[in-house]
């Protein structure tokens, strides 16, 4: 994409180790492994969510020992003889799942180090009986990804007065476009709500109407097209008559604003940035927290009329959106010596996803689809939660995905062992660098009635 700038005229896991060990490799239930130094006995006890594991040491005089998850290093080091739980739901590291390593090592009598003197595998002892995981929960299944081939159509149109005269443009939105962005997540990067893709050929159409209508009127000028875009947003419906108030935290999607006609100045200058981004003209979004405000800042060169802040050695013009008495480089006078935080329209990920729950190996599987419909990589972290009638999570598992360029795609698979026998929803949340991105959550779902005459 071409970027213009205005000028002087305002125009320019680790697998399983069942069958890899030997049977002497694994002790039996409580039956002490020796060492030079220290003796130990691992028991282990399956809750509903993982394994607890204990083990017993005896140390020789001024012995010690370390214990060690794999995967983990050294989780406990050993300095007198007891029991102690190295996994379980009321320590530090959490549940052991099967087929998870635990060593007790002593340090070495030939060299300076430790050795191992015991080990012991998750799952050794106890087999938890989750053979049949719940069914009920087979086939439930959702996505954020909007179907627009199919979806029927809202037409919209804005008759307004413009620098030109009055002016009726019209845009088609598909009504799927529109539930997509009302069941967004509110994220609190205002540059995600430029950056999201779905919604540029629908701009593009509008901006289209923009550059026809300057043509007919004989002022197909760059800067006859802003002043149009700048009349049209600030012409729509607006909560408060006076510029610098009304910032909120609920900021909408271009899609939304259009179809409702009305915003607040999040909401308005979130629209205008996208316009300006399909015209292909430089623009950030300024925020000015401490007068609770937000504005549209266009690229320009150095020395022109009117207000603008340098952000990386470039000169954004202030542009208001709420009133169609300000023109371009008009700002407020309290606005006028601020000092605004940028908010880029060019370096958001966004990402969607679908899900289906199935079954494989005899485990419940989640299978996650992402996708970054934004303009730039991204961290998506999976979370799959499974969720009884009291809200309380009952089983979950979470995987960080690589890293996503847009219009990159990935998929993850998660494996989360809910009990069966009760009502249960599925709930996958999608966390974008450790911020909350999107969520989706099912219907609850009844477990399958057991026939009992049979």
């Amino acid at each position: 994409m071409r970027r213009r700038a205005l000028l002087a005229t305002l125009a320019t896991g680790l697998p399983t180790l069942a069958g890899c060990l030997d049977d002497s490799a694994t002790p039996e239930p409580n039956e002490p492994t020796r060492a030079e130094d220290a003796t130990a006995a691992w028991s282990e006890a399956y809750l509903d969510d993982g394994y607890r594991v204990t083990v017993t040491i005896a140390l020789n005089d001024k012995a010690r020992a370390e214990i060690e998850r794999l995967g983990e290093g050294t989780i406990r080091t050993i300095t007198q003889s007891g029991t102690y739980t190295v996994a379980g739901p009321d320590t530090d590291h959490g549940v052991a799942k099967a087929s998870e390593m635990f060593t007790l090592k002593t340090p070495a009598r030939s060299f300076d180090g430790m050795m191992s003197a015991s080990s012991f595998v998750v799952g050794s002892q106890v087999t938890p009986d989750i053979s049949v995981p719940p069914m009920h929960l087979l086939g439930v299944s959702g996505s954020t990804d909007p179907d627009l081939e199919t979806a029927d159509t809202m037409i919209k149109t804005y008759t307004q007065e413009s620098v030109a005269g009055p002016s009726s443009l019209v845009l088609e939105i598909p009504e799927t476009l529109h539930t997509y962005y009302e069941n967004r997540r509110r994220v609190p990067q205002y540059g995600a709500y430029v950056s999201d893709s779905y919604d540029d050929p629908y701009l593009d159409n509008l901006v289209t109407e923009f550059e026809d209508f300057a043509a007919q009127q004989g002022t197909d000028t760059d800067m006859a097209v802003i002043e149009h875009m700048m009349s049209f947003v600030q012409h729509l419906e607006y909560t408060t008559d006076e510029v610098g108030t009304g910032y909120n935290e609920y900021p909408k999607y271009p899609i939304e604003t259009l179809v409702d006609k009305d915003g607040d100045c999040e909401d308005t200058c979130i629209l205008l940035a996208s316009l300006l981004e399909q015209f292909d003209y430089g623009t950030t979004l300024l925020i000015f927290p401490n007068h609770q405000h937000m504005a549209v800042g266009v690229l320009g060169e150095a020395g022109l009329d009117g207000t603008a802040y340098v952000h990386d050695g470039q000169h954004y013009y202030y542009v208001e959106s709420t009133n169609p008495e300000w023109g371009l480089g008009e700002a407020p006078p309290d606005l006028q010596n601020a000092t605004p935080e940028f908010a880029p329209v060019n370096s958001n990920p966004v990402f969607v996803f679908s899900y289906a729950v199935t079954i494989s190996d005899k485990r419940l599987q989640v299978e996650v689809k992402l996708k970054n419909v934004g303009d730039a990589p991204g961290q998506p972290t999976v979370e799959t939660l499974i969720e009884d009638k009291s809200e309380t999570v009952v089983a979950s598992d979470r995987v960080t995905a690589s890293r996503l360029a847009p219009d990159a795609e990935t998929t993850s698979q998660l494996h989360p062992e809910p009990p069966d026998g009760k009502p249960l929803r599925v709930k996958v949340r999608i966390s974008n660098d450790g911020t909350p991105h999107d969520m989706l959550t099912s219907e609850y779902q009844e477990p399958i009635p057991v026939d009992s005459s049979s």
